[in-house]
């Protein structure tokens, strides 16, 4: 019989710290959107990617791509997405001419440790206490290794999957393993067979058939393996900001980066397809942040004082949005359904 997830909610994180300032937004959002535009030129229509329904409302068009809601199973996704191909190319860091590749920001070495401190160490902190181990743990879409770096300070045997040569680079110069591949039928067993925790941290979002990953990770998975999940969540306050300023984009709603948001009745829906459950679940984001630095980015106020007291309340407004279930992120620890 299943039981209810266990919540918890909100996690503080001053984005200062890794400078995203109004001119970091305004130069992303250009870039970023240069990017789609580019991307939106080649497309197919696609059903829900969750359950593969295709009646749908529409819910916003940003730079060519249009974000529909399924009626089936609530779950927001991009009807028009890139072709599989170009998106593989995107990741592989092998598409010329971008003009703002994925993982630009996660490649400033100078802000590694910061990242490592102040976003990684919670959520490995949050997973090892509520799974009370410490044993092998595979993060699949590891990028530059921020999770596996904390989680073998924590004690884990931490290794790292990744398709992108100059991510791998970085990563190994912290002495991490990571192995070089892309999860499929073919290699699930060798790579995930043996791991007590396997992870994917924003990774579902970015690809066009999640439900398909997420079988073949099932299907090699040990019974007792946990599952865990970092996902980009739906409804909230940054969406709401992203379609009302959508020449403000610079995350969230950002196509063709992000394909999709989870919704709780979705991300269920999908768990459920592949015989998992949700045990554990964190709600948290960074919404306040998003419209407070979407509205400094459309506007000039000339009060500095002001704007840092708005700023410095951004932790305990977005923990009421947090709890509120209007919040851009959650992290989600799952196991085999009973």
């Amino acid at each position: 019989m299943s039981s209810k997830p266990i919540e918890r909610f909100s996690k503080t994180l001053d984005l200062r710290k890794l400078n995203r300032d109004v001119q970091w937004r305004k130069n992303a959002a250009l870039r970023r959107e240069s990017d789609a535009r580019r991307f939106a030129r080649q497309t197919e229509i696609v059903g829900c990617p969750v359950c593969s329904a295709t009646t749908h409302d529409m819910l916003s068009n940003i730079h060519g791509f249009s974000y529909v809601t399924c009626r089936e199973c609530t779950h927001v996704y991009v009807t028009n997405p890139p072709l599989e191909q170009a998106l593989e190319d995107f990741y592989r860091n092998q598409t010329s001419e971008v003009n703002m590749r994925p993982s630009e920001d996660l490649l400033q070495r100078d802000l590694y440790l910061t990242r490592v401190e102040d976003i990684a160490t919670p959520k490995v902190q949050y997973i090892t206490e509520s799974l009370g181990k410490k044993s092998k743990w595979v993060d699949i879409g590891c990028g530059i290794g921020e999770i596996l770096l904390i989680a073998q300070r924590m004690g884990w045997q931490a290794t790292g999957i990744e398709i992108d040569p100059q991510e791998i680079a970085i990563a190994r110069g912290f002495g991490l393993t990571i192995v070089e591949a892309i999860i499929d039928s073919a290699n699930c067993n060798e790579l995930l067979s043996d791991a007590d925790v396997i992870s994917l941290f924003s990774v579902l979002e970015h690809v066009r058939h999640p439900r398909k990953l997420l079988e073949v990770i099932a299907k090699a998975a040990k019974p007792d393996a946990a599952l865990v999940l970092e996902l980009p969540h739906h409804p909230s306050i940054s969406a709401f900001s992203n379609m009302a300023f959508p020449g403000m984009i610079a995350r969230h709603m950002l196509p063709p980066n992000h394909l999709m948001l989870f919704t709780d009745r979705s991300l269920v829906a999908l768990l459920t397809s592949v015989g998992f459950e949700p045990s554990c679940i964190w709600y948290f984001g960074q919404d306040f942040y998003e419209l407070i630095g979407t509205i400094l980015a459309n506007t000039q106020i000339g009060d500095a004082a002001m704007v840092h007291q708005v700023m410095d309340s951004i932790p305990s407004v977005q923990e009421a949005l947090d709890r509120a279930k209007l919040c851009d992120e959650f992290l989600i620890i799952a196991k085999r359904k009973q």
